[in-house]
């Protein structure tokens, strides 16, 4: 994603043309540790997950804090943020905890103090929002005030807080895309890391590739699904490409099917 021009916009601009960022998920250090990222090829680094609970405070795993990685990425002049929520965000699974602490202003507010507090005390450079998904109008104004309040809160606190990034973690198409109003978010938010993945898999009616870049040209392949649109459609709803960050999957999927669309 290129660099955000200076505007009135609160957002602070970026100090490199690109951004190569990856997800770090904590349970994952015993088998990758921290000193072994490849931090010369990354200027960001989500460090995933803790989560919302539904009275704003947050749940924090035993073993997700690691201070060699804050430590690491910054002697690499790489920023750590705190990714926060998860395909699976509460312990009963879905988004249920992430649409409590949205819509309703105490906990809104809570959450916004505690997670400043977590940022400070750690070292981190700023949060990474992954709510999957908001799905109705009242989940997009809450999404919309959670948002504008993280910023309000990093830009009028103390340094370093006002230089902190916000980030967030959207779906690829128009299903869930529709309930980010990128036209209001985009003056909060420093980009956007669009999940170009999970294409096709069990839900779907056909196979198809996980993270096509373009639809497949053979007969009867369905159409739409696919990188390029979805950059499309996030234009279309007054997003700047220079606040989109392609995401790509490390993984794939595997089908019991004659034709690979």
């Amino acid at each position: 994603t290129a660099s955000p021009t200076a505007t009135a916009s609160p957002i602070p601009t970026l100090s490199c043309p690109r951004n190569v960022g990856a997800f770090y998920a904590y349970w994952t250090r015993y088998s990758m540790p921290s000193s072994e990222l490849p931090y010369t090829k990354l200027t960001h680094i989500y460090h995933a997950f803790i989560r919302p609970l539904a009275d704003g405070s947050l749940d924090v795993p035993g073993s997700f804090l690691d201070p060699s990685l804050i430590s690491s990425a910054h002697a690499a002049s790489v920023q750590v943020l705190v990714s926060v929520g998860g395909a699976d965000d509460s312990p009963g699974g879905g988004s249920e905890f992430w649409a409590t602490v949205a819509t309703n202003p105490v906990p809104r507010a809570a959450f916004i103090d505690n997670i400043y507090q977590f940022i400070l005390n750690n070292g981190y450079d700023g949060i990474d929002i992954d709510w999957e998904f908001p799905d109705n109008p009242t989940k997009k104004a809450g999404l919309n005030a959670l948002m504008q309040g993280l910023r309000t809160k990093f830009a009028t606190s103390p340094a370093p807080a006002p230089g902190w990034r916000i980030t967030a973690d959207v779906s690829w198409g128009s299903y869930y895309g529709k309930w980010w109003d990128m036209a209001f978010l985009k003056d909060y938010v420093d980009w956007f890391n669009i999940m170009i993945y999970d294409m096709y898999g069990s839900w779907s009616s056909t196979s198809g590739h996980n993270a096509a870049l373009f639809d497949s040209t053979l007969p009867g392949a369905p159409s739409g699904n696919n990188g390029s649109d979805s950059i499309s459609y996030f234009v279309s709803q007054g997003l700047p490409t220079r606040q989109m960050q392609y995401g790509l999957s490390f993984y794939a999927d595997r089908f019991n099917s004659p034709v690979l669309y």
